[in-house]
């Protein structure tokens, strides 16, 4: 994908702050979606090796997919709490999703991501996966999928809570889908 122009990532950090200004304003900085409500969608993106990612090998886990750009301030400083989300969770079972657009050519992508020490897989997102996803109305969009593949909330812009939202958010999907585990495991000893 080719880089926005300087109108273009101007019009994109105004979108994002007022999106940002008006989820404060409104305390709607969260949509928390119903539960036979949408499924992530499948979606093969190219990584950033030349091979393809498959949304199917997040089944099972809970993800959180960050859809950002490398000329997105807001994105940018968020990349250090989803590194330590990855770090902190992955081995109960949260995969994080980096979803990068409108960022240049792989090459300047590749040198945004090892210059940010992103340590979670980025892909290169398309117009389609972007769409499967709803439309993307500004950056950065975050969605949190649960273990069954549906879109459990998105979280649009950057606000003062949404860190810890999410964190929240996130031990809430994986403790709440042990214990259903456990209970499809060992159904005579239901856990309360």
């Amino acid at each position: 994908m080719k880089a926005p122009s300087a109108a273009t990532r101007g019009l994109c950090g105004s979108l994002a702050l007022a999106t940002t200004f008006v989820t404060l304003v409104a305390g709607m900085s969260t949509a928390a979606l119903p539960q036979d409500e949408p499924r992530m969608p499948s979606f093969t993106p190219r990584a950033l090796d030349g091979s393809s990612f498959s949304s199917r090998s997040l089944a099972g886990s809970v993800a959180l997919i960050d859809f950002w750009a490398t000329w997105c301030e807001p994105c940018l400083q968020e990349i250090p709490q989803w590194n330590a989300l990855h770090d902190r969770y992955r081995r109960q079972g949260l995969e994080v999703l980096g979803i990068a657009v409108q960022s240049g050519t792989d090459v300047e992508l590749r040198v945004s991501v090892e210059k940010l020490d992103i340590k979670y897989p980025i892909v290169v997102g398309d117009e389609d996966v972007v769409k499967g996803f709803g439309g993307i109305r500004g950056f950065p969009a975050t969605f949190l999928v649960d273990r069954n593949g549906r879109i459990y909330k998105k979280y649009l812009g950057k606000y003062l809570s949404k860190h810890a939202r999410i964190e929240r958010d996130i031990q809430h999907l994986l403790r709440a889908e042990s214990v259903v585990s456990r209970r499809a495991r060992n159904p005579a000893h239901p856990i309360p």
